[in-house]
Parts: structure tokens; sequence; C-alpha cells
């Protein structure tokens, strides 16, 4: 899946970047950030630009299982 960032740009994150969300963890995305490591990100401030791949990703619920995803459409 592929994510654009609609924040603030810092070392990290570049606004209007796009990146590939490698899991999603407890709601947060893990994203390859500009350092070339991976972290957790809140996925308040991307924006989904190609949901290809959504229901491959791993993803842990609260209880920090690994549990199908669930997707849901935007409606314009």
């Amino acid at each position: 899946m592929k994510v654009r960032f609609n924040g603030i740009s810092d070392v990290s994150l570049t606004n209007g970047k796009e990146y590939e969300v490698i899991s999603i963890e407890k709601g947060w995305f893990r994203i390859v950030d500009n350092t070339e490591d991976d972290y957790l990100f809140a996925p308040d401030e991307f924006e989904i630009t190609d949901s290809t791949g959504y229901y491959d990703l791993k993803q842990r619920d609260e209880s920090g299982e690994w549990v199908k995803p669930k997707f849901e459409e935007k409606t314009a």
C-alpha cells in the first residue's frame, strides 16, 4: 500500500512524498522513512494513494495479535 505524507516536512518525512507502508500495527503505519529506517507513524497525516497490496500487509490489533486487514473505501 502506498501513502502520501501531508504534514510538516522534517528529517524523516517529506510533505507530498509517497511512502510504502510495510505493515500496520495497532492502526499505525510502519514506513521506511527518509533515513532508510522503518518507524511507526500515525495515519492521520497520510492519504492512501494506492491500496494495492493492502490485504497482504501484516496487521496487529490492540492485543498484539496478527489479524486480517479490513478495508474501508473513502467516499467523496
